[in-house]
């Protein structure tokens, strides 16, 4: 069964509010306050023991240079220091003028874990009005590098689907693609008539839906749809699962209003 069609009707609601609202944005006036540019990342370790750049930044600039600290919140995280990862320094510094900087985290690949392991980090400041009430914890995900192989990708798979209408959970299908770095999918968005093909790249480790033809059903309002990544998904050999693997659906005749914009996430179901 295809996706609900009353998300016709609430994608119209939705287009007629935005455009009677008027954006207004008042310029930042508070402090000057510390906080994580997003609050999760991963690092996938492979024997050259990388480092992930962990991005922070301040509200707004001062006039002087500032020091704060990482701290490891050690009741949440699972990676050991010295053994899962390395922290080179502690302290760092945001210069007068400017707003963000990077911090290294070594993954150490020896005791690394394709199951992942979490590391969990605070920030500091010389008082706690240096640090903002938002984004001021981070988790940083830690998994062993897996070689690419296409076959932990076929078979039956469990889909978490996380779409502008809600949350989605069905199982899908899999077969091999037409080149050994694709595979094709049948029943995402719960459409069994056509497969949707994804793509991987093994040198950046992620995925993506190319611009392709999805269905066609008139009676349900749906003409000529079309299905395409705008960002791309992130895959784990080691376990078999694609993570966040945007998804755009739209008409062909308006490539830049669509029906629908979410993520997938898949998950081998394995016989018991």
């Amino acid at each position: 069964m295809y996706k609900n069609q009353f998300i016709l009707s609430l994608l119209a609601i939705v287009m007629l509010l935005f455009s009677c609202e008027t954006n207004k944005v008042e310029p930042y006036d508070g402090p000057s306050q510390l906080h994580f540019i997003s609050e999760t990342g991963r690092i996938i370790i492979g024997e050259e023991n990388p480092n992930y750049l962990l991005e922070l930044g301040v509200t707004r600039p001062a006039n002087y240079d500032r020091t704060f600290s990482l701290v490891v919140d050690a009741e949440k995280s699972e990676a050991e220091e010295g053994v899962h990862y390395a922290i080179p320094e502690y302290n760092f510094t945001i210069k007068a003028g400017e707003v963000m900087t990077q911090v290294p985290v070594q993954g150490l690949y020896e005791n690394s874990d394709s199951l992942g392991l979490a590391l969990n980090l605070t920030v500091q400041g010389e008082t706690d009005a240096d640090i903002a009430g938002f984004r001021n914890e981070f988790e940083l995900n830690l998994y062993r590098y897996c070689d690419f192989n296409r076959d932990e990708f076929i078979g039956d798979f469990k889909v978490i689907e996380k779409s502008n209408f809600g949350d989605f959970e069905y199982e899908v299908k899999i077969k091999k693609g037409d080149d050994p770095f694709s595979i094709k999918v049948t029943g995402l968005w719960e459409v069994y008539e056509e497969e949707v093909i994804i793509r991987f790249d093994p040198s950046t480790l992620e995925c993506r839906i190319d611009n392709q033809f999805f269905f066609d059903n008139p009676s349900m309002g749906y003409y000529n749809v079309w299905i395409k990544s705008l960002t791309p998904g992130e895959y784990n050999s080691c376990l078999g699962t694609i993570q966040d693997l945007e998804y755009f659906i739209y008409p062909s005749e308006t490539p830049d209003f669509g029906f629908d914009r979410g993520t997938f996430n898949f998950y081998p179901i394995h016989e018991e």
